[in-house]
């Protein structure tokens, strides 16, 4: 039985434990958003995994590019 991928991005999580160059937590805030769910094939070649993995890697780079403009105008 395969299981469900569900994309989640983070934004702002860098910023809260890279400060200052320093691995230091600080107060912020971090954003997330669980994408839909992507149901893989019950069979799949190797082929199809790595195209799968492609699939789920440009959501959430999606999602993180438009999160960023909404929440930091960048």
């Amino acid at each position: 039985m395969k299981h469900l991928i569900v994309p989640v991005t983070l934004v702002g999580s860098r910023e809260r434990a890279n400060a200052g160059g320093k691995f230091k937590i600080v107060p912020g805030t971090v954003y997330v958003h669980y994408d839909k769910p992507i149901y893989p094939p019950k069979e799949t070649s190797e082929k199809e995994e790595l195209e799968l993995m492609a699939t789920v890697r440009n959501k959430i780079i999606e999602n993180k590019e438009r999160m960023e403009r909404e929440y930091f105008g960048r």
